[in-house]
């Protein structure tokens, strides 16, 4: 990594576990129910890329210039991405969105974005502000907005507060990050800010007052 820019995110935070059980739901919450037929297809699809996943975390990393490992990866380089840092092999978040598209507003496509929000990025931040927004926004902040009433809401919603309640008490005086120095990163900050807030106004939930109270005060601290 050369520079701020060149940063590429990476997702090294604990998702908070949790069980979320969920009875019924209420007529409308998802745009649309796939056939048993294109819901099976989707399980199959997903659990392919999960697989594939499980099987790059379970290559020690001292095997893989090694065979058959080497072939793997070479035969599965569209679908993956090395992360330096960790020394490890991701597989592309994009295909889980894009996955997601297919089954768009399905109960299943709920479980895919959960999946692709979860994913493991290439890279790290190294405490870069700018750099922990934008891996926030495209993981947690965009399965809310593809589904902000959905099964996993109440998990994103606490992770999110948890997060934007400590960069906010250190925003007059950050001491475990990095802040946005110039003008060009404190524009970047607020339009992704800006789009948080936009993503939480959609969401019913008892923490959001509190969570866009938060990115207000975020906000106003780096204008």
């Amino acid at each position: 990594m050369n520079s701020k820019s060149d940063l590429i995110p990476n997702l090294h935070r604990s998702f908070i576990v949790a069980a979320i059980l969920v009875s019924a739901f209420a007529a409308g919450t998802y745009a649309q129910t796939p056939a048993k037929s294109d819901e099976a297809k989707a399980k199959a699809e997903l659990q392919e890329l999960l697989d594939l996943q499980a099987k790059l975390l379970r290559i020690a990393r001292e095997d893989y210039e090694k065979e058959p490992h080497k072939s793997f990866f070479k035969a599965n380089e569209a679908k993956i991405t090395y992360s330096e840092p960790a020394a490890e092999y991701y597989v592309r978040s994009e295909l889980f969105w894009k996955l997601e598209e297919k089954y768009k507003g399905s109960r299943i496509g709920d479980d895919i974005a959960w999946e692709a929000a979860k994913n493991p990025l290439p890279g790290e931040c190294e405490g870069y502000l700018n750099c922990n927004f934008y891996v926030t926004r495209i993981t947690l902040g965009e399965y809310l907005s593809r589904y902000p009433s959905g099964l996993q809401k109440d998990v994103v919603m606490l992770e999110l507060k948890q997060y934007f309640a400590s960069i906010a008490d250190e925003a007059k005086s950050p001491a475990s990050y990095t802040p946005p120095e110039d003008a060009s990163e404190k524009a970047e900050v607020a339009k992704l800010l800006g789009e948080f807030d936009a993503i939480l106004k959609k969401v019913e939930h008892p923490d959001k007052a509190a969570v866009l109270a938060d990115i207000k005060r975020i906000a106003d601290a780096f204008k």
